[in-house]
Parts: structure tokens; sequence; C-alpha cells
């Protein structure tokens, strides 16, 4: 595994001046599930992935690359999210 593409989420919090502390808080996580996400060690959950691509600016694909996420499974996950929210099992 690529260690630039492991800490790309690293890369660019350090570029931004933020901590792991802000970073959790902003998106709702512990500061550990946070530093997991930066070291590969866990995937963020799609709504994670969103608020970090909206934050940077960038796309998903290049954030999580280490995962082996394709530009054609994040379309799915994009079209078929939505519809799972709007439809919630009882």
């Amino acid at each position: 595994m690529n260690c630039r593409r492991k800490n790309r989420i690293k890369e660019l919090r350090k570029a931004y001046g933020y901590t792991q502390e802000f970073m959790a808080a902003y998106l709702g996580v512990a500061r550990q599930t946070y530093s997991h996400y930066e070291n590969g060690r866990r995937k963020p959950d799609y709504e994670v992935a969103v608020r970090l691509s909206e934050l940077y600016g960038k796309p998903m694909e290049e954030l999580f690359s280490q995962w082996g996420v394709k530009k054609k499974h994040l379309k799915r996950l994009t079209v078929f999210l939505p519809i799972v929210m709007r439809h919630p099992t009882k």
C-alpha cells in the first residue's frame, strides 16, 4: 500500500491546520476512530466520506483510493444511499 495515499487525509488535515480532535468533533466520531481513518485501519462510512470530500474539496475517489474505492462504486453508492435513507425499514 502506498504510504502517500494511505495518509492523504492526514496530509490534508495538517495542510489545513486541523487537529485530530477538531476533525473528530466535526465528523461526530471519537478521536481514535478518526485516527483509524488516517492510518487505514478503518473505513469511514458514506456520510463521513462525503463530509471529508466536501471539507477538502476533493473527490472521494482521491481521498479513499487506499481502500480500492473506484469511481463506479461511489456512483452506485451515491444513487443507492438516498433511496435507502428515504425509505427506512421498520
